[in-house]
Protein backbone atom coordinates (compact mmCIF):
# COMPACT_ATOMS: atom_id res chain seq x y z
CA UNK A 1 0.00 0.00 0.00
CA UNK A 2 1.13 3.43 -0.79
CA UNK A 3 1.41 5.84 2.02
CA UNK A 4 0.22 9.69 1.82
CA UNK A 5 3.78 11.01 3.11
CA UNK A 6 5.43 9.14 0.25
CA UNK A 7 3.31 11.06 -2.28
CA UNK A 8 4.51 14.66 -0.43
CA UNK A 9 8.19 13.08 -0.93
CA UNK A 10 7.26 12.50 -4.41
CA UNK A 11 6.19 15.98 -4.85
CA UNK A 12 8.75 17.37 -3.01
CA UNK A 13 11.34 16.10 -5.84
CA UNK A 14 9.10 16.35 -8.76
CA UNK A 15 7.48 20.15 -7.91
CA UNK A 16 9.82 21.48 -5.35
CA UNK A 17 6.26 21.45 -2.91
CA UNK A 18 6.67 23.88 -0.36
CA UNK A 19 4.45 23.54 2.97
CA UNK A 20 4.46 26.06 5.82
CA UNK A 21 5.91 24.49 9.02
CA UNK A 22 2.58 24.95 10.78
CA UNK A 23 -0.24 23.79 8.81
CA UNK A 24 -4.25 24.61 9.07
CA UNK A 25 -7.02 22.71 11.18
CA UNK A 26 -8.91 22.33 7.69
CA UNK A 27 -5.47 20.77 6.29
CA UNK A 28 -5.40 17.88 8.50
CA UNK A 29 -9.24 16.92 8.22
CA UNK A 30 -8.02 17.63 4.08
CA UNK A 31 -5.13 14.97 4.41
CA UNK A 32 -7.21 12.04 6.43
CA UNK A 33 -9.80 11.72 4.01
CA UNK A 34 -7.74 12.10 1.24
CA UNK A 35 -5.71 9.18 1.94
CA UNK A 36 -8.56 7.30 1.89
CA UNK A 37 -8.57 8.06 -1.67
CA UNK A 38 -5.11 6.68 -2.09
CA UNK A 39 -6.13 3.76 0.12
CA UNK A 40 -9.24 2.42 -1.88
CA UNK A 41 -7.49 1.39 -5.79
CA UNK A 42 -5.15 -0.83 -3.71
CA UNK A 43 -7.82 -2.87 -1.57
CA UNK A 44 -8.19 -6.39 -3.14
CA UNK A 45 -12.19 -6.80 -2.85
CA UNK A 46 -12.59 -8.52 -5.89
CA UNK A 47 -9.49 -10.26 -6.81
CA UNK A 48 -9.63 -12.34 -3.53
CA UNK A 49 -13.44 -13.26 -3.23
CA UNK A 50 -14.84 -14.23 -6.69
CA UNK A 51 -12.49 -13.54 -10.04
CA UNK A 52 -15.84 -13.21 -12.02
CA UNK A 53 -16.48 -10.16 -10.58
CA UNK A 54 -12.29 -8.57 -10.14
CA UNK A 55 -12.82 -6.34 -13.01
CA UNK A 56 -16.12 -4.61 -11.88
CA UNK A 57 -14.58 -4.45 -8.70
CA UNK A 58 -11.77 -2.80 -9.23
CA UNK A 59 -13.50 -0.33 -11.30
CA UNK A 60 -15.97 0.30 -8.29
CA UNK A 61 -12.57 1.17 -6.06
CA UNK A 62 -11.13 3.36 -8.89
CA UNK A 63 -14.22 5.63 -8.75
CA UNK A 64 -14.86 5.66 -5.32
CA UNK A 65 -11.27 6.94 -4.89
CA UNK A 66 -11.98 9.43 -7.50
CA UNK A 67 -15.10 10.86 -5.90
CA UNK A 68 -13.38 10.89 -2.43
CA UNK A 69 -10.63 13.24 -4.08
CA UNK A 70 -13.09 15.81 -5.07
CA UNK A 71 -15.10 15.37 -1.45
CA UNK A 72 -11.79 15.89 0.68
CA UNK A 73 -10.96 19.24 -1.79
CA UNK A 74 -14.82 20.40 -1.00
CA UNK A 75 -14.35 19.70 2.83
CA UNK A 76 -11.16 21.25 2.99
CA UNK A 77 -12.36 24.65 0.97
CA UNK A 78 -15.58 25.22 2.94
CA UNK A 79 -13.46 24.52 6.40
CA UNK A 80 -11.00 27.28 5.47
CA UNK A 81 -13.92 29.44 4.30
CA UNK A 82 -15.67 29.07 7.69
CA UNK A 83 -12.80 29.62 9.42
CA UNK A 84 -12.01 32.13 8.02
CA UNK A 85 -15.54 33.97 7.91
CA UNK A 86 -16.03 33.72 11.46
CA UNK A 87 -13.09 35.98 12.20
CA UNK A 88 -13.48 38.53 9.27
CA UNK A 89 -16.15 41.48 9.32
CA UNK A 90 -17.64 43.31 6.45
CA UNK A 91 -14.98 45.89 6.40
CA UNK A 92 -12.28 43.69 6.13
CA UNK A 93 -13.50 42.75 2.99
CA UNK A 94 -12.90 44.50 -0.37
CA UNK A 95 -16.07 46.25 -1.36
CA UNK A 96 -16.49 45.43 -4.74
CA UNK A 97 -15.84 41.81 -4.14
CA UNK A 98 -18.40 41.26 -1.17
CA UNK A 99 -21.13 42.97 -3.28
CA UNK A 100 -20.45 40.80 -6.25
CA UNK A 101 -20.83 37.73 -4.08
CA UNK A 102 -23.51 39.10 -2.63
CA UNK A 103 -25.95 39.44 -5.79
CA UNK A 104 -24.36 36.15 -7.10
CA UNK A 105 -25.29 33.86 -4.66
CA UNK A 106 -28.97 36.38 -3.64
CA UNK A 107 -27.56 36.96 -0.10
CA UNK A 108 -29.03 40.42 0.22
CA UNK A 109 -32.07 39.00 2.32
CA UNK A 110 -29.67 36.95 4.63
CA UNK A 111 -27.38 40.25 5.27
CA UNK A 112 -30.05 42.19 6.03
CA UNK A 113 -31.42 40.06 8.88
CA UNK A 114 -27.60 39.85 10.29
CA UNK A 115 -27.22 43.47 10.30
CA UNK A 116 -30.79 43.80 11.93
CA UNK A 117 -29.87 40.96 14.37
CA UNK A 118 -26.54 42.18 15.26
CA UNK A 119 -27.45 46.19 15.28
CA UNK A 120 -24.24 47.01 13.42
CA UNK A 121 -23.46 47.46 9.86
CA UNK A 122 -20.18 45.51 10.38
CA UNK A 123 -21.10 41.99 10.97
CA UNK A 124 -18.98 38.39 10.56
CA UNK A 125 -18.66 37.32 7.33
CA UNK A 126 -20.50 34.31 8.82
CA UNK A 127 -23.21 35.88 10.43
CA UNK A 128 -24.49 36.40 6.27
CA UNK A 129 -23.26 33.54 4.27
CA UNK A 130 -25.83 30.71 5.74
CA UNK A 131 -24.83 27.05 7.16
CA UNK A 132 -25.48 25.29 3.22
CA UNK A 133 -23.71 26.99 0.87
CA UNK A 134 -22.41 24.78 -1.75
CA UNK A 135 -18.62 24.02 -3.05
CA UNK A 136 -18.90 21.60 -4.87
CA UNK A 137 -18.61 24.54 -8.40
CA UNK A 138 -15.30 26.24 -9.31
CA UNK A 139 -16.91 29.39 -9.41
CA UNK A 140 -18.38 28.96 -5.57
CA UNK A 141 -14.82 27.97 -4.64
CA UNK A 142 -13.10 30.79 -6.32
CA UNK A 143 -15.76 33.17 -5.41
CA UNK A 144 -15.47 32.46 -1.40
CA UNK A 145 -12.15 32.54 -1.94
CA UNK A 146 -11.65 35.92 -3.11
CA UNK A 147 -13.66 36.87 -0.33
CA UNK A 148 -11.25 36.27 1.93
CA UNK A 149 -8.20 37.12 -0.65
CA UNK A 150 -7.24 33.27 -1.62
CA UNK A 151 -6.46 32.44 -4.84
CA UNK A 152 -7.36 28.57 -5.32
CA UNK A 153 -5.49 28.41 -8.52
CA UNK A 154 -1.97 30.89 -8.43
CA UNK A 155 0.28 29.53 -10.41
CA UNK A 156 -1.11 26.37 -10.57
CA UNK A 157 -3.58 26.29 -13.92
CA UNK A 158 -3.10 23.35 -14.93
CA UNK A 159 -3.67 21.04 -11.51
CA UNK A 160 -6.46 23.09 -11.17
CA UNK A 161 -7.53 22.09 -14.98
CA UNK A 162 -7.10 18.44 -14.31
CA UNK A 163 -9.22 18.75 -10.88
CA UNK A 164 -11.95 21.22 -11.64
CA UNK A 165 -11.79 21.72 -15.29
CA UNK A 166 -13.92 20.93 -18.05
CA UNK A 167 -12.52 18.46 -19.94
CA UNK A 168 -14.71 15.37 -19.24
CA UNK A 169 -11.14 13.55 -17.79
CA UNK A 170 -11.22 16.10 -14.83
CA UNK A 171 -11.95 14.78 -11.36
CA UNK A 172 -14.77 17.02 -10.85
CA UNK A 173 -16.29 15.82 -14.13
CA UNK A 174 -15.33 12.23 -13.32
CA UNK A 175 -16.93 12.75 -10.29
CA UNK A 176 -19.98 14.09 -11.41
CA UNK A 177 -20.71 11.16 -13.68
CA UNK A 178 -19.95 8.58 -11.06
CA UNK A 179 -22.53 10.04 -8.81
CA UNK A 180 -25.02 9.92 -10.97
CA UNK A 181 -24.52 7.23 -13.21
CA UNK A 182 -23.14 4.78 -11.04
CA UNK A 183 -20.39 2.38 -12.36
CA UNK A 184 -19.18 2.62 -15.57
CA UNK A 185 -16.51 0.30 -15.92
CA UNK A 186 -15.27 0.61 -19.35
CA UNK A 187 -14.40 4.13 -18.44
CA UNK A 188 -12.39 3.58 -15.29
CA UNK A 189 -10.79 0.74 -17.17
CA UNK A 190 -9.96 3.53 -20.19
CA UNK A 191 -8.52 5.69 -17.94
CA UNK A 192 -6.32 3.64 -16.00
CA UNK A 193 -4.96 2.23 -19.42
CA UNK A 194 -4.31 5.82 -20.43
CA UNK A 195 -2.32 7.33 -17.64
CA UNK A 196 -0.77 5.46 -15.25
CA UNK A 197 -1.72 5.62 -11.81
CA UNK A 198 -4.09 7.95 -12.90
CA UNK A 199 -5.62 7.76 -8.84
CA UNK A 200 -1.86 8.64 -7.62
CA UNK A 201 -1.62 11.63 -10.15
CA UNK A 202 -4.97 13.02 -8.96
CA UNK A 203 -4.52 12.60 -5.68
CA UNK A 204 -0.72 14.87 -6.09
CA UNK A 205 -2.81 17.81 -8.10
CA UNK A 206 -5.12 17.82 -4.59
CA UNK A 207 -2.42 18.13 -2.81
CA UNK A 208 -0.68 20.85 -4.48
CA UNK A 209 -3.60 22.64 -4.85
CA UNK A 210 -3.95 22.62 -0.79
CA UNK A 211 0.06 23.41 -0.11
CA UNK A 212 -0.64 26.42 -2.15
CA UNK A 213 -3.76 27.57 -0.36
CA UNK A 214 -1.95 26.64 3.07
CA UNK A 215 1.44 28.84 2.29
CA UNK A 216 -1.02 31.83 1.60
CA UNK A 217 -3.37 31.39 4.73
CA UNK A 218 0.06 31.13 6.05
CA UNK A 219 1.40 34.24 5.17
CA UNK A 220 -2.14 36.64 5.76
CA UNK A 221 -4.18 34.80 8.83
CA UNK A 222 -0.97 33.66 10.98
CA UNK A 223 -2.72 35.93 13.64
CA UNK A 224 -6.08 33.55 13.81
CA UNK A 225 -4.46 30.99 16.62
CA UNK A 226 -7.75 28.95 16.20
CA UNK A 227 -6.54 27.49 12.45
CA UNK A 228 -3.11 26.10 13.25
CA UNK A 229 -3.95 23.76 15.83
CA UNK A 230 0.29 22.71 16.35
CA UNK A 231 1.18 26.06 16.61
CA UNK A 232 -0.55 26.29 19.67
CA UNK A 233 0.23 22.74 20.86
CA UNK A 234 3.06 23.58 20.42
CA UNK A 235 3.40 26.80 22.82
CA UNK A 236 1.44 25.46 25.73
CA UNK A 237 3.87 22.40 25.43
CA UNK A 238 6.60 24.84 26.13
CA UNK A 239 5.10 26.75 28.66
CA UNK A 240 4.41 23.30 30.98
CA UNK A 241 8.62 23.19 30.85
Amino acid sequence: MIFIEQLYAELHKERNLRLPKFRTSPFYIFNSNVAGALMLPTLKYGPETDDDWAVSDTAFLHQAAITQIVTSLEVYYESVFRNLSSNLKLSQIEPAVLVRFIRENKLSNELLSAIEQKATINVRLSDVVPAYFSFQQKDKIKGTMALVKLDPISSYGAEWERTFGNKEDSTLRLRHAFVHGGTDVERVLRLVLKENKFVTNRIKDAIVLVANLETQIHEKYSRIKALFPMRVGSKRQKGTR
